[in-house]
């Protein structure tokens, strides 16, 4: 068969040579056909990859580079495996086709077993038993989720990368009546163990496959949290790389996280989501003539959700850190929340710019009880403060509760932020309340706060002649589609 290029005009050739050859502008030509972005069309980028050797590179990569899960390599082994069931070994003439394909995956969102039984939970163990200690996708930077059926199934870590720099974990946990055990997948049903909820082996060899992680979360898929020791977490203070550190765990264990993650220099972010109800499962003390751990020095961003009591704990801890953001999701126990509130002031009020706070419950609450002890960051920037009957994960707007509003609370908290840049505070007008705000005392933001460009206050009584007019001078411009400052006064539908 004669070359592409032979078969061009001469006055063609030229141009659509240079064009052809252009592994930049094909690759954007390719990439209207990415079924990820643009729900384009795989099959057709496979073609391409096959029809011209200058055609490869670029579409293989749009077609390779994202993946949302390991299946499109069932489509390389096909010899080995068809109408979803494994037929036959994988041989060399396959695993060399899958060596080609596999350095163009970088990202992929899902990496997880089917059901016990089946193919690919048994798809996993023929690819890392064929791999041979090899990576088959040595490129791979990133995962949006491992999903682990049983903590001792470890075959999935083997299909990461040494340069991995960012994943997230769902681990099983059993919800599970005092001495109900469960079967066990690696026994095919045969044995009945009782749970093994350790993590520690598990994360050693994490850390043998991608020690370099930058990002790490780990979650547990039932409605409880184990609670580990520090033999059982020490194994995270390997991985010296790591900035961001998300955990899913049970009261009894934060001391031990926390102290780990003092070891690790770089850690700048931290993500704790702990019991949502009151303090069920207390916070284990250290034991009596011991010297205590050293605490964090480098975190500048935290979130927090769970009962204020592990909030003050966590901030005790962090005390010497530089902490800019941080963001607290719990139940309304104002006792609680006061005394979290304090230990932020006490140790962070020159160093945080940033807070969000959301707090659920069926009480209602005054404003002051949260937002007099947040006049002591002059610095802060940016403020969200939201209350809700109960946290959801629906996209749609959460209903919100009373709170009492008066115009001395909006007074004092601009004259506390004079750096504020933005402000949202989402919640119901108390109607029982005798001096709720109006409108008018707004204006006190932009007396106060030069630089505010966002203001959302939704428990003010909406009226339509004064919305959005009182503060017409803010920033210039309320348009919030010309760029400049925002206002909105009254209800969200």
């Amino acid at each position: 068969m004669r070359p592409v290029l032979d078969l061009l005009p001469l006055s063609l050739t030229s141009f659509r040579a240079r064009v052809a050859t252009n592994q930049d502008l094909l690759e954007q030509v390719f990439m209207h056909c990415d079924p990820v972005t643009n729900r384009g069309d795989s099959n057709m980028l496979a073609k391409c990859a096959r029809v011209a050797h200058a055609f490869f590179q670029p579409a293989a990569k749009v077609l390779w580079e994202d993946l949302f899960d390991w299946s499109p390599i069932l489509h390389v082994l096909w010899k080995s495996y068809k109408n979803d069931r494994w037929i036959g070994l994988i041989d060399d003439e396959q695993w060399a086709r899958l060596e080609i394909y596999g350095p163009f995956v970088k990202r992929m969102e899902v990496l997880k077993e089917d059901d016990d039984d089946g193919p690919i939970g048994a798809g996993f163990y023929a690819l890392v038993v064929r791999a041979r200690g090899q990576p088959i996708f040595p490129h791979l930077s990133r995962v949006g989720l491992v999903s682990l059926t049983h903590m001792r199934t470890y075959e999935p870590l083997f299909l990461l990368s040494t340069g991995l720099r960012d994943v997230k974990f769902t681990l099983p946990v059993r919800d599970r009546e005092p001495g109900e055990s469960y079967p066990c997948k690696m026994c095919r049903d045969f044995v009945i163990h009782e749970p093994d909820e350790t993590m520690g082996p598990l994360l050693q060899l994490l850390h043998l496959q991608s020690p370099d992680l930058a990002a790490l979360s780990i979650n547990f898929d039932g409605s409880t949290y184990p609670e580990a020791d520090v033999d059982d977490m020490r194994p995270i203070r390997f991985f010296s790389a790591l900035k961001h550190l998300h955990v899913e765990i049970g009261g009894m264990s934060l001391h031990a996280l926390l102290q780990i993650c003092s070891e690790i220099k770089q850690l700048s972010s931290l993500s704790l989501h702990m019991s949502d109800d009151d303090l069920q499962t207390p916070i284990r003390k250290n034991k009596a003539n011991t010297p205590a751990p050293p605490p964090l020095r480098t975190l500048t961003d935290l979130k927090i959700r769970g009962h204020p009591a592990y909030a003050q704990t966590v901030l005790e801890y962090a005390s010497p850190s530089p902490l800019q953001s941080l963001l607290l999701i719990g139940p309304l126990n104002t006792k609680g929340w006061k005394k979290a509130l304090d230990s932020l002031t006490k140790h962070f009020s020159d160093s945080v710019v940033t807070l969000g706070m959301t707090l659920y419950g069926q009480q209602r609450v005054r404003f002051a009880d949260i937002g007099d002890k947040l006049h002591a960051l002059p610095n802060l920037q940016q403020c969200f403060l939201e209350f809700v009957p109960e946290l959801s994960d629906s996209s749609q707007e959460p209903e919100k509760i009373p709170v009492s509003l008066t115009d001395d609370d909006i007074a004092k908290a601009a004259r506390a932020w004079p750096r504020l840049r933005k402000f949202v505070l989402s919640c119901e007008a108390d109607e029982d309340a005798q001096d709720g705000p109006s409108a008018e005392s707004l204006d006190a933001f932009r007396q106060n706060c030069p630089d505010l460009t966002t203001l959302v206050v939704t428990s003010i009584e909406e009226n339509a002649e004064i919305e959005r007019k009182e503060l017409r001078d803010l920033n210039g411009d309320l348009d919030p589609d010309s760029g400049g400052g925002f206002a909105f006064i009254g209800y969200v539908y």
